[in-house]
C-alpha cells in the first residue's frame, strides 16, 4: 500500500515537470534561443511552494499563448477546419476571454487574410466577438460600426449593453453616428432600447438626454416607443412639451398617446379631445382605446359603447383589442348588449376568432352559440367555423369539432357536406361596408 502511494507521488511530480518542460519547448524561439513569452525559471534557492506557483503561472501563460496562436492557425489553414484538429471550442472560449483588445483585434483581422471560411471558422469568429464584447463593448462597436456583415450583431451588442449601461450607449450612438449620415430608422431603434432602460433606472437623466436630441432622431425615438415605460401622466406631458417644435403630431399620436393611455386613459383622452384636426383626433382616439382595451378591457369597452355606440366598427375594435386570453370575458360582455344584428355579428366573429387563436373550446363555443338570437346567423357561424378549421387544420379536425357542437342532426349533416372549395367569411365585413355606405349617403 505504501509502495503504491510512493509511485503515485513520483508520477504526480513527473507529470508537473513534463507539462512545465513541454511549455518551455513549445514557446522556445529556436532561432534566437529566447522564449516568445516571459518564463520565470525556478533556481536552487526557490522553495517548493514558490516552484509550484511559478510552474502554474508559466503553464497558464503557455496555454493562453498557445490558444492565441492556435486560433490564428485555424483561421489561415483549411486543414484546421475540423473540430478534431484543435482544442475544444469551450477551452478556446475560456482563453479568448483572457486576451487583450489588441489580441482579439489581431484575430479578427486574420479572418480578412484567410482564404478559408467554414462552420468552424464562423463559430470561432462569434466566440471572438463575444469575448471582445465582454471586455469592451464600445471598442468592439467602433470596430464593426460600418460593416454590413455585422449589422445584426451590432444590434444585439447594443441591446445587451443597454441593459447594463444605457447612458453610455446613448453617448456612443451620438458620437459615432453623425445626424447627417446616420440611418435614422436603425439608430432610432437602437437608441429607443437604451432610453427605455434609462427611464427605468434614472428618469431625470433620460429626460436630460431626450431634450438634447435633434428633431429627426427625436421623432424616431417616439415612433419606437422610447417612452413606453413611463409611469405617470405628468411624465408623458413632459415628453409632449419637450417635443413641441421638433416632432410632428403624427409621431406623438403613434408613439406617446398609446403608452399614456395605459397609465391614465382619462388624461390621454382629454389631450386628444383638445386636438383641432378631426383626422388626427380620430387616429389618436383609436390609439387610446386600443391601448386601454389591452389593460382594462371592461372599462374601455364600456367607455367606447357610451361614447360611440354599438356600431359594427366599435364592436370590431373591442373584439380585436380585448386580451386574446380572455375570450370568455369578451363573450360575456357581448351577450349583455341589447339584441341587434351587430351584436350577433360580434358574437359570431369573436367565436371564430377564438377558434383561430385556439383560446376557445367547444363548451364555451356552445354557450356563446345559444346567445345568438338569429337562427340563420347561428348556422352561418357554425358553417364558417367548420370551413375555417378545414382550411387551416384539415377536414378531420373540423369534423371532430362540429360533432361536439349542440345543433340538430340535419344541420350538422348539411354543414359536414359543405364543399371544401367554399371559403370562410367574417361577419363584420358586411356590416362595416353597410355602415360606410350609410355614412356616405348621409353626406
Amino acid at each position: 500500500m505504501k509502495m503504491n502511494k510512493t509511485i503515485i507521488g513520483i508520477l504526480f511530480v513527473l507529470t508537473n515537470l513534463t507539462v512545465y518542460i513541454s511549455a518551455l519547448k513549445i514557446f522556445e524561439d529556436k532561432s534566437e534561443g529566447q522564449s516568445i513569452i516571459p518564463i520565470d525559471r525556478p533556481n536552487e534557492n526557490t522553495n517548493n511552494e514558490d516552484k509550484q506557483s511559478i510552474i502554474s503561472v508559466n503553464r497558464s501563460n503557455a496555454i493562453h499563448k498557445n490558444s492565441f496562436l492556435e486560433v490564428k492557425q485555424i483561421m489561415s489553414s483549411k486543414d484546421y477546419g475540423s473540430k478534431n484538429k484543435f482544442s475544444s471550442l469551450a477551452n478556446i472560449q475560456k482563453n479568448l476571454e483572457k486576451m487583450s483588445e489588441d489580441e482579439l483585434k489581431d484575430l479578427m483581422d486574420s479572418f480578412e487574410e484567410s482564404l478559408y471560411f467554414d462552420d468552424t471558422h464562423k463559430q470561432l469568429k462569434n466566440l471572438i466577438l463575444l469575448a471582445w464584447e465582454k471586455l469592451n463593448p464600445a471598442s468592439l462597436l467602433s470596430y464593426i460600426n460600418n460593416s454590413i456583415e455585422f449589422k445584426n450583431f451590432k444590434g444585439q451588442v447594443l441591446a445587451r449593453w443597454s441593459e447594463k449601461e444605457p447612458l453610455k450607449v446613448l453617448e456612443w450612438l451620438r458620437e459615432n453616428n453623425p445626424i447627417e449620415s446616420m440611418d435614422l430608422y436603425l439608430v432610432g431603434g437602437y437608441a429607443s432600447e437604451a432610453y427605455s432602460k434609462l427611464f427605468e433606472v434614472d428618469k431625470e437623466k433620460a429626460f436630460a438626454q431626450l431634450s438634447q436630441e435633434k428633431a429627426k432622431l427625436l421623432s424616431q425615438l417616439l415612433l419606437f416607443h422610447a417612452v413606453n415605460k413611463l409611469s405617470s401622466s405628468e411624465d408623458f406631458k413632459r415628453v409632449i412639451e419637450l417635443s413641441k417644435g421638433k416632432a410632428p403630431l403624427d409621431y406623438l399620436i403613434y408613439g406617446v398617446v398609446g403608452p399614456w393611455a395605459k397609465v391614465s386613459p382619462e388624461e390621454a383622452i382629454n389631450w386628444v379631445d383638445n386636438l383641432t384636426d378631426e383626422k388626427h383626433k380620430k387616429t389618436a382616439m383609436s390609439q387610446v382605446t386600443s391601448s386601454w382595451l389591452k389593460e382594462e378591457p371592461m372599462n374601455a369597452a364600456n367607455w367606447i359603447l357610451e361614447n360611440n355606440g354599438s356600431s359594427a366598427s366599435s364592436l370590431q375594435r373591442i373584439s380585436t383589442y380585448w386580451p386574446a386570453e380572455d375570450k370568455k370575458g369578451l363573450l360575456n360582455w357581448i351577450t349583455k348588449l341589447p339584441d341587434s344584428t351587430t351584436k350577433n355579428a360580434a358574437l359570431g366573429d369573436t367565436m371564430m376568432l377564438g377558434i383561430a387563436q385556439k383560446n376557445i373550446d367547444s363548451s364555451l363555443y356552445n354557450s356563446a352559440l345559444k346567445k345568438i338570437s338569429s337562427e340563420e346567423l347561428k348556422m352561418d357561424v357554425v358553417s364558417n367555423t367548420y370551413i375555417w378549421i378545414s382550411e387551416n387544420d384539415g377536414k378531420k379536425a373540423a369534423t371532430d369539432f362540429i360533432n361536439k357542437i349542440q345543433i340538430d342532426e340535419s344541420s350538422r349533416e348539411h354543414i359536414l357536406n359543405i364543399p371544401q372549395t367554399q371559403k370562410s367569411t367574417w361577419f363584420y365585413d358586411s356590416y362595416l361596408k353597410k355602415e360606410a355606405n350609410e355614412s356616405k349617403s348621409s353626406k
